[in-house]
């Protein structure tokens, strides 16, 4: 069993990040507690109240309408119960963003993530001098990073990518500069969770943000990060292979921290796969790669799809190198991508309604017996 023993004092409800626009819901619900999802584990959810820890789990009303379960970072409100007592999720409270992917298994629906973040932070890590020339891919891959990039603009919140280990890295400013060029000018900042480099400035973006999450592969730092943050040990932290920089996963469940300097911050277990979920409007994931889309404005046809088309201003862009074939390819991937979700979501659909209204065509009439007399 988790210990919910605090370690040090505990966090008000105003640290853990509940402002105005939570509290103006909650208060249309007399007599129950409002609380912050920090932890998910085996069917059970661990909230903080601002005053205590509590171990909950679901009302039956809310098992049978939420179409997904309360994740880390959302607010719930719940019964008021004795310390040390299990309590009851009653309601959810609205969410300010939400961070998805596709889920790993069969079914493919969306699994959240993390939800009310402000700030998402993609960790990549810098290879030590020496390491093997495959390492810096495996560490630190655009075409990755794009997917995370994508999923936060949906959230929606702000992208900021972490190039950690950036202390045992001798070319580490060239690789920044070289990354924004191939991210489109996402921010990149150099970090060590080690020597604390760049510490102090993400402390302060934390901060000012509200609610931060942590994610990325394994073995780039995002546990080392958390422990820096926190000034302690709350995290384990594996081995990395200093040859190709890969590591096991050490965290096994997403978490949630009040960070001594203000702020708060969700770690999350290394991600092997990300496919992105399909929304209906798409339109500020797009925004990842605004360049192409505002070039795309002046492409000759309204529809074109920078393939080969004539007077496409996106492949001109390309053959004077302003744009990297591999930045449009991995456009056009995601599209793909994306569309087949959203005809796999449109078929799931139909087939739920079809069930339904079959279910109903099969139900007696609701007082018929009366009808007839």
């Amino acid at each position: 069993m988790q210990c919910l023993q605090p370690i040090e004092s505990e966090p008000s409800l105003s640290d853990l990040g509940f402002v105005s626009f939570f509290a103006e819901q909650a208060r249309a619900f007399a007599g129950l507690v409002p609380a912050r999802v920090v932890s998910v584990e085996r069917g059970e959810f661990i909230l903080h109240t601002g005053t205590a820890r509590k171990r909950a789990v679901l009302s039956g009303k809310l098992l049978d309408s939420l179409s997904t379960p309360p994740c880390v970072g959302d607010f719930v409100l719940a019964l008021d119960t004795s310390e040390g007592a299990l309590t009851r999720i009653e309601h959810v409270l609205e969410r300010t963003s939400l961070f998805q992917r596709k889920s790993v298994d069969p079914s493919g629906r969306p699994q959240s993530i993390a939800a009310n973040i402000d700030l998402a932070l993609v960790v990549c890590a810098l290879p030590p001098d020496g390491a093997d020339p495959h390492a810096y891919h495996h560490g630190v891959n655009p075409r990755r990073i794009e997917r995370y990039l994508h999923a936060i603009a949906e959230a929606p919140a702000r992208a900021l990518v972490l190039l950690n280990k950036a202390d045992l890295c001798s070319d580490a400013e060239r690789r920044v500069a070289e990354l924004e060029a191939a991210l489109g000018g996402v921010e990149v900042w150099p970090v060590s969770a080690e020597s604390g480099l760049g510490i102090e400035r993400l402390e302060a973006a934390i901060a000012a943000s509200g609610t931060a999450v942590l994610v990325g592969s394994s073995g780039v730092g995002k546990s080392s990060l958390t422990n820096r943050l926190l000034d302690r040990a709350a995290q384990p932290v594996g081995d990395v292979r200093s040859a190709d920089t890969r590591g096991r996963h050490t965290t096994t469940r997403r978490e949630l921290f009040v960070l001594p300097q203000g702020g708060v911050l969700i770690d999350t277990p290394g991600m092997r796969e990300f496919g992105l979920v399909a929304h209906e409007d798409a339109a500020q994931g797009e925004a990842v790669f605004s360049e192409i889309e505002a070039l795309a404005q002046h492409c000759h046809f309204r529809d074109c799809r920078h393939r080969d088309e004539p007077g496409c201003a996106v492949r001109a862009s390309v053959a004077r190198g302003e744009i990297s074939e591999a930045r449009l390819e991995h456009v056009h991937k995601l599209e793909k991508e994306l569309a087949w979700q959203r005809a796999q979501q449109g078929s799931a659909e139909r087939r739920a309604t079809r069930k339904r209204s079959k279910g109903r065509a099969r139900s007696p009439r609701a007082g018929g017996d009366d009808d007839d007399g």
